[in-house]
C-alpha cells in the first residue's frame, strides 16, 4: 500500500513539475519542443556572422551578415541547397519552422549597375551582356540620378532629400537622415573609409561619417543656387560638377574655385579622376578630359554620345550609357548590351 502511494506521489510530482516547466517556458515565449537549429557554411574569400549553429524558436527569424574579402562579393545565399538570394551582404531567414542549412558563396567583384530614368535600378554580372532589375525600388516616383556601389552596399540618389542604400542588392532599402537644407540629393560618392558625400539641388555639398545619420556641411557652397549634379572625392580634394556648366575644386571642403573654364555650357553630369586625368561628361553628351586637376588648364574633347559615364582608377574600364538604354565601351567602341527602354542616368562598375 505504501509502495502504491509512493508511486502515485512520484508520478504526481513529475507531472506537476512538467506542467510548471511548460507553464514557465510558455510564459517566456519558449517551447522547448518547438526549437530548431540553423547551421551555416561559408565559402572561401569571405566570412559570415553568426558562424556557430543557431537555435531559434518556431516562427522566429535569423539574420546573417557577410564580409567579403577585398575584391570579392557575395555570390549566392542558399537554404537547404536552393538559391534564396543573389548578392547582398545581409540575408534573413524568416519564419523558421524546421532545421535548415544556410550556405553562402563568394565571387570576384564584377557588378555593373545602371540607374534608369524610369526609377528602376538594373544590374549585370556578365559585363553588360544581360541585365536584371533589383527586386524593389525605394522611390518609385523619382528617376535614379546617381549610383555608387561598394563591396557592402549600393547607394542611389533619386532627387529625394533622403539617400537610399541597400546591403542585399536591392531586396530591401534603407534611407539616411534628410538633407540639412531640405533639398533633393542629386549625386553621391562614398570614400574607401565609408564617408558619404552628397550634392544637393540647392547647391550644397554635405558629408557623413556615420552612414547618413548626421550630415555635415562643407563651407562656402561651390555653386549656391545651382544644382550639384556630380561629385568626386580624391583624398582631401573634392570635385563638384554644377548645372551652371562649371567644375569646382576644393582642396579641403572650405574654399572652392571653378577650374579650367566652362566646357560647353551644359550641366556637368559625371566626374572621374584616373591616371592624373579628369574625365567629365555633360548633358550635351560630350566627354572632356583635362590633366590640370586644380585649374589653370583647358578641356579636351574625348568622346561623344555619352549620357552617363564611368571610369575606373586606372582607366582600363571606360564605360558609357545612352539615353536610348544602351551601354558600351569607350576604350574599344564596342556595344556591351541593352539595359532597358529608358535613359540611363548613371552607371557604376564594381570590379
Amino acid at each position: 500500500m505504501f509502495d502504491i502511494i509512493t508511486r502515485h506521489i512520484t508520478f504526481l510530482t513529475i507531472t506537476l513539475a512538467s506542467i510548471l516547466f511548460a507553464f514557465a517556458a510558455d510564459a517566456r515565449g519558449v517551447d522547448p519542443l518547438n526549437q530548431f537549429t540553423v547551421t551555416l557554411t561559408a565559402g572561401a574569400n569571405g566570412t559570415v556572422t553568426p558562424t556557430i549553429p543557431v537555435t531559434v524558436n518556431s516562427g522566429d527569424n535569423i539574420t546573417y551578415k557577410a564580409a567579403p574579402n577585398a575584391h570579392y562579393m557575395v555570390n549566392q545565399w542558399k537554404v537547404d541547397g536552393q538559391v534564396m538570394q543573389t548578392g547582398g551582404v545581409k540575408f534573413t531567414l524568416n519564419n523558421v519552422m524546421a532545421n535548415h542549412a544556410v550556405a553562402v558563396s563568394f565571387m570576384p567583384t564584377n557588378l555593373f549597375y545602371a540607374g534608369g530614368a524610369n526609377s528602376y535600378l538594373y544590374y549585370s554580372r556578365n559585363n553588360g551582356a544581360s541585365w536584371h532589375v533589383t527586386p524593389t525600388r525605394p522611390n518609385v516616383n523619382n528617376a535614379i540620378g546617381s549610383v555608387f556601389a561598394t563591396n557592402t552596399a549600393v547607394y542611389i540618389a533619386t532627387t529625394s532629400k533622403f539617400l537610399f542604400y541597400s546591403m542585399d542588392n536591392g531586396v530591401s532599402w534603407q534611407s539616411t537622415s534628410p538633407t540639412p537644407d531640405d533639398s533633393g540629393i542629386e549625386c553621391v560618392f562614398v570614400t574607401p573609409t565609408d564617408t558619404i558625400y552628397i550634392g544637393t539641388k540647392s547647391g550644397h555639398v554635405f558629408y557623413s561619417t556615420n552612414s547618413g545619420v548626421k550630415w555635415n556641411a562643407t563651407t562656402n557652397p561651390p555653386s549656391l543656387g545651382y544644382v550639384v549634379k556630380s561629385i568626386y572625392v580624391a583624398g582631401n580634394a573634392i570635385y563638384a560638377g554644377s548645372s551652371d556648366g562649371q567644375v569646382y575644386y576644393s582642396p579641403n571642403g572650405v574654399t572652392w574655385s571653378a577650374i579650367n573654364g566652362s566646357l560647353d555650357g551644359s550641366t556637368i553630369q559625371d566626374i572621374f579622376i584616373s591616371n592624373n586625368t579628369l574625365y567629365v561628361n555633360t548633358t550635351n553628351e560630350y566627354v572632356y578630359t583635362s590633366t590640370n586637376l586644380t585649374g589653370g588648364g583647358s578641356w579636351n574633347l574625348f568622346a561623344q554620345t555619352v549620357f552617363s559615364l564611368f571610369v575606373n582608377g586606372d582607366a582600363s574600364i571606360n564605360y558609357a550609357a545612352t539615353q536610348s538604354g544602351y551601354v558600351y565601351s569607350l576604350t574599344t567602341g564596342n556595344q556591351l548590351g541593352f539595359v532597358s527602354y529608358t535613359p540611363i542616368n548613371s552607371i557604376f562598375y564594381l570590379g
